[in-house]
């Protein structure tokens, strides 16, 4: 073989092998969420199922600049930090520990339909159902050495003990505790429920720094049809619960102005600043998050008469009540529907009806859907008349300060007349 001829084919592959190559280059088109067609590299994937968090059979549509920055400003789509990935909105929930959306398969579903990461404050029941630690609907029962809903124990009186089940399956529970003496935190009997026509019921926490010089657990103070039991507070001195009553009905009203009247003695005892008046709504077949939810369109004139309390050490958390769930909130979630801390102490029968007449009107405002105009002008006569005696200043000044929280509310504003109300 020809030795130059070999040198010269070398030479050639070698020059060929250092020359600038040509190169094919093509764009990879997607098709979009909208189904127009765009350059893969303008676009950003958006996940559409589950499974894109564990990357097993993910589906994903493309979004351009534009598709997903309206998408984002509709709620459509949301950032998942932890993942530097965006998600369809329903693949995402709010998580209540840092506020902020993530993936669903990452968190636990604790009360109410929150959410919360793993760590030392999620605990589970007996049933396996996720709450957080501190949640005082969930009560730890020594017998079974778990944790239950409040509303599935009882509290032993004869073994000082919360035990999983109700008081007619506890033998040490058969006597009928008395209702005219002080009981434990929490361990006064359970309410009468005095049911009408209407879907609701409606029971008033009453505090008292004592009742005829009684505020000790075991001292007598004497039956009333008006009240299921006593019990010790923490905040006050002593509590009186009362029975539950549709005050929609008019029988059943009836019958709760009655007790009011018969137990007008014990509603006169003294109170001071520390005590409040909570008011219970249950509300038939609707969840406590729904019973929330309509409620707080009505709230800001509740929040303009019981203001103070809104500075107040047991109503001073989450004051646009956007939660629910913290204990020392002006409305809270609980197990039956919600409770109203908001409002201020009792301090006679005459009081009482007149908080009685209001609750009833916000109750067939939630029922019926009214607009908040509609509500205030229904409040009218009981606000003018009854509470400011006619003094039609401080009627007006109230009406002026709702309107304010309302604003507030729906839509951040703030006013200087409510600002040391809401910080």
């Amino acid at each position: 073989m020809n030795t130059n001829t070999n040198d010269n084919v070398f030479a050639l592959l070698l020059e060929e092998a250092r020359s600038p190559r040509l190169t094919l280059t093509y764009e990879d088109p997607v098709i979009t969420m909208d189904g127009s067609t765009a350059e893969r590299h303008d676009c950003t994937r958006v996940g559409t199922n589950s499974e894109c968090a564990h990357y097993h059979y993910a589906t994903w549509d493309y979004y351009t600049s534009d598709q997903l920055e309206r998408a984002v400003d509709n709620d459509e789509v949301q950032w998942i930090e932890s993942r530097g990935e965006y998600y369809l909105d329903r693949l995402c929930v709010l998580c209540e520990d840092d506020e902020r959306h993530v993936a669903e398969d990452t968190v636990y579903v604790c009360g109410y339909g929150h959410y919360h990461h793993e760590d030392e404050s999620v605990r589970t029941d007996g049933h396996g159902t996720y709450f957080i630690e501190g949640d005082d609907d969930y009560v730890y029962c020594e017998d079974a050495d778990e944790y239950y809903p409040r509303d599935e124990c009882h509290h032993c009186e004869t073994y000082v003990m919360w035990v999983h089940g109700g008081e007619d399956e506890c033998d040490s529970c058969q006597t009928e505790p008395s209702r005219g003496t002080i009981h434990r935190y929490h361990g006064s009997p359970d309410e009468e429920m005095y049911r009408g026509q209407s879907r609701f019921l409606i029971g008033f926490e009453i505090e008292k720094t004592s009742v005829f010089g009684q505020r000790y657990e075991g001292n007598e103070i004497g039956e009333r049809e008006l009240f299921a039991g006593w019990e010790l507070d923490g905040s006050c001195g002593v509590e009186g619960v009362t029975n539950c009553y549709d005050l929609l009905d008019p029988s059943i009203m009836g019958m709760f102005k009655r007790h009011v009247d018969e137990a007008s003695d014990v509603l006169a005892e003294p109170c001071d600043s520390t005590c409040g008046g909570h008011i219970n709504i249950s509300w038939q077949n609707v969840t406590p998050r729904d019973t929330l939810a309509a409620f707080k369109v009505y709230a800001p004139l509740w929040y303009a008469l019981f203001r103070k309390r809104l500075n107040n050490t047991y109503c001073k958390e989450d004051k646009k009540i956007e939660g629910g769930t913290i204990k020392y909130s002006p409305v809270r979630c609980k197990s039956f529907g919600i409770e109203l801390r908001l409002p201020s102490r009792v301090l006679n029968a005459k009081h009482l009806l007149r908080r009685a007449d209001l609750i009833a009107i916000t109750c067939r405002a939630m029922e019926e859907s009214w607009s908040f105009n509609r509500f205030v002008r229904a409040c009218r006569d009981i606000l003018l008349k009854e509470s400011y005696n006619g003094d039609r200043k401080r009627y007006a000044k109230a009406l002026r300060l709702a309107r304010h929280f309302r604003i507030w509310m729906l839509d951040g504003i703030g006013h200087p007349s409510i600002d040391k109300y809401t910080r």
